[in-house]
C-alpha cells in the first residue's frame, strides 16, 4: 500500500523572502521558485508550514493554493521538533481552527499512513532535530536536495544518513513521482 506524503515547507514566509527582508540566502529567488513548483504540484495530502513565531505570510505566501484544511501551520518554540511547546494549528472541514501541542503530530499524523517530505530554510539548524524525531516515531523521510538551505552541520548529517538510514531518501523534488 502506497502512503500519503506529507509535505513540510521550513522558513518560506516573509522572515528569509519578504521584500523587507535582509537575510542574506544564496541564490534566494531560486529557491522560492523551486518551493513554489513543489507546493504547486498539490501532490501531498497536507503541506506543513513549518515556522518560527515572528514570521509571517504578508508579502510572501506559497501556500495560497493549498486548501486550508489541507495545510497544516507548525510553529516551533523549542529545538526538538515533536515537543510539546511547539505548536500545531489546522483548520477543520467548519473552518474552526483546532491547537495541538508539536508532541501531537504524530498522533495528527501516523507515521503508518504518511511519509515526511522536507524543504525550505533550516531554521536555526532544526532540521536535524526534525529528521531524527520523525524517523525515531517511524517515519519515511524524503529531504529534496535542491530545495533546503541547511546549515553545514546539517548536511554533514544529512550525507551520512543517506548512506546508512533505509527509511531516509536525500533526492531532487524532481526525481520524486
Amino acid at each position: 500500500m502506497q502512503k500519503n506524503i506529507i509535505l513540510i515547507v521550513a522558513g518560506a514566509g516573509d522572515f528569509f523572502f519578504g521584500s523587507d527582508s535582509n537575510k542574506v540566502i544564496k541564490n534566494k529567488e531560486s529557491l522560492l521558485s523551486s518551493l513554489n513548483t513543489i507546493v504547486d504540484k498539490n501532490n501531498y495530502k497536507a503541506v506543513v508550514n513549518l515556522t518560527t513565531p515572528h514570521d509571517t505570510l504578508n508579502s510572501v505566501n506559497i501556500f495560497r493554493k493549498v486548501r486550508e484544511q489541507a495545510l497544516i501551520d507548525f510553529t516551533l518554540h523549542s529545538e526538538s521538533f515533536l515537543h510539546r511547546n511547539n505548536e500545531i494549528s489546522v483548520t477543520t472541514q467548519d473552518n474552526e481552527e483546532l491547537l495541538l501541542d508539536g508532541d501531537q503530530f504524530d498522533f495528527l499524523l501516523r507515521p503508518k499512513d504518511f511519509d515526511v517530505h522536507l524543504c525550505g530554510i533550516d531554521l536555526n539548524g532544526s532540521f536535524k532535530n526534525t529528521i531524527e524525531d520523525l524517523l525515531e516515531k517511524g517515519f519515511h523521510v524524503t529531504v529534496y536536495s535542491d530545495a533546503i538551505r541547511p546549515f553545514t552541520s546539517t548536511s554533514k548529517y544529512i550525507n551520512s544518513l543517506n548512506k546508512t538510514t533505509p527509511k531516509f531518501r536525500y533526492c531532487s523534488h524532481k526525481s520524486v513521482k
